[in-house]
């Protein structure tokens, strides 16, 4: 049993919703989602001070400063008041996950204008949600046909290339342009260092994590794969002890990172640690299969072969594939054989 991967789910929506802005803080996001519902709604007003509330609590957020750009080109005429609305609908509506009612609202804009880049930008965003990737791809595209510096566009496609398509050497190209333009972008460095790390290219993604870090502390996600990287690419458990302790401090609730740390221990043959991690992860999450075959793992290595087997049993019934994997067949609800897990 191996480190489970954070992938980058969580930063995918993030970047992709957020327009490649990296809230320090929850406030922000909430003012930022505040902005864009006043602003689907027409309400620019109350959108534009939103949007400026963002901006103190977050000086380098992106999207808040050219949602900011966009509402005074309406303002001032240079943009369709109606495009406008369609566009920050379609925003609201990805928000929601409404993936397809929010590629409607962009088309409608895209409808008026043409070589509207912030559209495609996000229909790429709404397309590479739904697992469309070549459209998504093609989207993002033309955004940088229209806007050729904008990194987060780079780091989508880079996204969409890696995740979706399995192409690591082009999302890798991505990612570079992406850094180039703007060094302090700290998705970039994460988003290639999970693609170096498929390429199990070990201590350039955990170079990348570390930079990712440094950037932005408190990355959670960084934290997380960067144990990943230590404990199954190189083998380094303590480091990745520690990795996952700033994981879980920064989100007490993320129930892997638990299970990854005990784990780890487990590797260290700290066994009751590694079930107390598994336990800790049951009271998140009761349904996780993992934690059930952690702790059948370590219970059977403290030759408690009952607790193991009824744990490793319980593992089974959420769909885990163990039983097949091992070769354990279940009758009359016993374990008919126990196999010799590790």
């Amino acid at each position: 049993m191996q480190v489970l991967e954070k992938t980058n789910l969580t930063v995918l929506i993030a970047i992709f919703i957020l327009v490649g802005s990296c809230f320090s803080q929850n406030d922000a996001e909430q003012i930022w989602t505040m902005g864009v519902k006043y602003a689907a709604k027409g309400d620019f007003n109350r959108a534009k001070t939103e949007f400026v509330k963002v901006l103190g609590v977050d000086s380098l957020s992106e999207s808040a400063d050219r949602y900011l750009k966009l509402i005074e080109d309406m303002i001032q005429q240079k943009t369709n008041t109606e495009l406008t609305i369609f566009y920050f609908k379609g925003v609201d509506y990805s928000i929601e996950g409404q993936w397809d009612d929010a590629i409607v609202e962009f088309n409608k804009a895209l409808l008026i204008n043409p070589k509207f880049e912030m559209a495609y930008y996000n229909r790429g965003t709404a397309y590479g949600k739904q697992g469309q990737y070549d459209k998504a791809i093609s989207d993002f595209n033309k955004a940088i046909e229209i806007e050729p510096y904008n990194a987060r566009t780079y780091n989508n496609r880079g996204l969409a290339y890696s995740e979706g398509k399995g192409q690591h050497y082009k999302a890798i190209s991505d990612f570079n342009k992406a850094i180039q333009i703007n060094p302090k972008d700290g998705y970039a460095y994460y988003n290639r260092g999970l693609t170096y790390f498929k390429k199990k290219q070990y201590d350039k993604a955990i170079s990348d994590y570390d930079k990712a870090i440094q950037i932005n502390p408190r990355h959670g996600d960084a934290y997380y794969n960067r144990g990943h990287a230590n404990a199954n690419g190189n083998g380094e458990y303590d480091k990745a002890i520690v990795d996952f302790n700033m994981a879980i401090e920064i989100n007490p609730r993320d129930s892997d990172a638990y299970i990854n740390r005990g784990l780890a221990y487990f590797n260290k043959e700290q066994y009751n640690k590694a079930i107390s991690d598994a336990n800790k992860a049951l009271k998140i999450n009761p349904g996780h299969g993992d934690a059930y075959l952690l702790r059948a793992l370590s219970y059977q290595h403290k030759g408690k072969d009952e607790k193991a087997c009824s744990n490793l049993r319980r593992a089974c019934e959420l769909g885990e594939d163990v039983c097949d994997v091992y070769n354990m067949s279940i009758e009359n609800g016993r374990c008919q054989h126990l196999p010799y897990l590790l």
